[in-house]
């Protein structure tokens, strides 16, 4: 599950139509947005809880002063609040599906997936985009977004006994060129360097089915528009669900 802020509520479309077809998952791996959903759907929080806690987020609320000192945008320790409201202090040995958080380590510059600790600090780490939120550090290493190093993560997987793999991205470059808001202009470069990436990644190991593009002319920041990306990515599984049935069965 790629990154796209609001965007990502697709995702939880995404699992309600697999749910409802008894499809199980073994491994979830997430970065950024989607570490968020696919992290506290690993954890066991219904897709109604994930989607009332994605509707009430603000970046508003997260701006701080704390931030401004360290030269970023968001709080870190109130985005680790807000995702502690979620998940508290669940680990990932307590998960009920094996999950694990893309971030990129500082001093590397390489993919790591963190897969012990406390999941809400792992999504934060993970979610950590240089200017809007500072490095992230747990357990001695410090960890920015996971989607500038990562792709879908199908090789790391695939050691660990999957084989079929679904990959999940939502964001997209406007065609237009207009961004709606100040934080879609800023992040813009970093969004065609991680997309540039991601096309290279899904060459080289490509996902099985790949939902792509979803939520597209919806803003990162359109949170009051949570139900209706839900109801985008349900509908675009439920008819790719004979795809998916026999990927699985066939």
């Amino acid at each position: 599950m790629r990154g796209g802020g609001a965007k990502c509520a697709a995702y939880i479309g995404i699992l309600k139509a697999l749910e409802e077809n008894d499809i199980k998952i073994d491994y979830i791996v997430g970065a950024s947005g989607g570490a968020a959903i696919g992290g506290a759907y690993a954890a066991g929080k219904s897709l109604e809880e994930i989607t009332e806690h994605f509707r009430k987020y603000s970046p508003r609320k997260y701006l701080g002063l704390d931030s401004l000192k360290e030269f970023s945008l968001f709080s870190e320790k109130k985005a680790l609040n807000f995702s502690k409201e979620l998940l508290g202090d669940i680990c990932f040995g307590e998960a009920k599906i094996r999950f694990w958080a893309q971030a990129t380590n500082v001093e590397t510059l390489s993919v790591n997936y963190i897969g012990e600790g406390k999941i809400s600090e792992a999504i934060v780490a993970s979610s950590a985009l240089p200017g809007l939120i500072n490095p992230i550090d747990l357990d001695g290493k410090k960890y920015i977004d996971g989607e500038i190093s990562g792709g879908y993560g199908v090789d790391f997987l695939k050691k660990r006994g999957a084989e079929v793999i679904i990959g999940m991205n939502t964001d997209y470059i406007h065609n237009s060129g207009k961004f709606e808001n100040v934080y879609e202009r800023f992040i813009a470069p970093l969004r065609i360097s991680i997309l540039t990436l991601l096309a290279k990644d899904q060459k080289l190991s490509p996902v099985d089915l790949l939902f792509d593009r979803l939520s597209v002319g919806v803003g990162v920041l359109d949170f009051d528009r949570v139900e209706e990306m839900a109801l985008e990515g349900y509908e675009l599984a439920n008819g790719s669900m004979k795809d998916i049935k026999s990927l699985l069965f066939d």
